[in-house]
């Protein structure tokens, strides 16, 4: 049961001066750009930066009530994710300790569930979850992860290597195997499967896989977003810096 241990100082020089070349995509939703289903909480903005030289994904998300509880996440390079089986990573961000912020990452099987954690594909019966990252073992990939209550809104936050997931070779490949492989990363566009969850309920095994996810989740689907790339930039959040910790107002 190890805590999320992260520092506002994690990223050292060296990754700075290697993403001096870089391309940073930056993507933002706000109320009225896509449809969003608001049952697990009630969307209001979202912010995200991809890094393509350190693959690094940030990822800031706020709504304005206080019932989300942890959400899924599965990016790509512009369609929705939805339907593409053994092609891209699925992020579990568990919330429902606080005090204890769990992030989880299998290959997505591409079902409008949020199955992936127990089925590894949409073939009949159920197929190995194919784990990419436990909540243990992502430790050494994630850099920052937060929630943040604030006059009556919540904010969730990570910055997340997404090189290993990247790098995956999947249990359950797509039609044309790994070379569909896609993992969490984005580029001119962005496609995005986000699903909160309200009443989550969680459960962990011994090494910190993830066994059980449920609750009441709700919805943006989002396909060929554009996003704004920056050439030669490097940053982690727009609002500037990491955040290192859970911090409640």
């Amino acid at each position: 049961m190890n805590m999320l241990r992260v520092s506002a100082m994690v990223m050292c020089a060296g990754i700075a001066a290697s993403s001096a070349q870089a391309e940073l995509f930056v993507w933002d939703w706000a109320v009225g750009d896509t449809h969003a289903f608001n049952r697990g909480g009630t969307f209001d903005t979202m912010h995200t930066t991809y890094n393509d030289a350190t693959s690094v994904l940030t990822w800031e998300m706020t709504f304005s009530d206080q019932i989300t509880d942890g959400f899924t996440l599965a990016v790509n390079n512009g369609p929705n994710p939805l339907g593409h089986a053994g092609e891209f990573g699925l992020l579990y961000f568990d919330a429902t300790d606080m005090g204890n912020l769990r992030l989880s990452a299998f290959a997505y099987n591409g079902e409008d569930t949020q199955e992936s954690y127990n089925d590894g594909s949409p073939d009949a019966g159920i197929q190995a979850p194919d784990e990419i990252h436990s909540s243990v073992s992502i430790l050494d990939q994630l850099l920052s992860a937060s929630v943040t209550d604030s006059a009556g809104s919540r904010t969730f936050a990570f910055s997340l290597d997404t090189s290993v997931i990247d790098a995956h070779s999947p249990l359950h490949p797509g039609p044309n195997g790994d070379a569909d492989w896609n993992g969490m990363s984005y580029g001119q566009y962005i496609g995005a499967w986000i699903h909160p969850v309200t009443e989550l309920d969680t459960a962990y095994d011994n090494d910190g896989s993830l066994i059980h996810w449920s609750g009441v989740e709700g919805f943006i689907d989002s396909s060929w977003r554009p996003t704004t790339p920056t050439p030669g930039t490097f940053a982690l959040f727009g609002l500037g810096g990491l955040v290192a910790s859970r911090r409640r107002r």
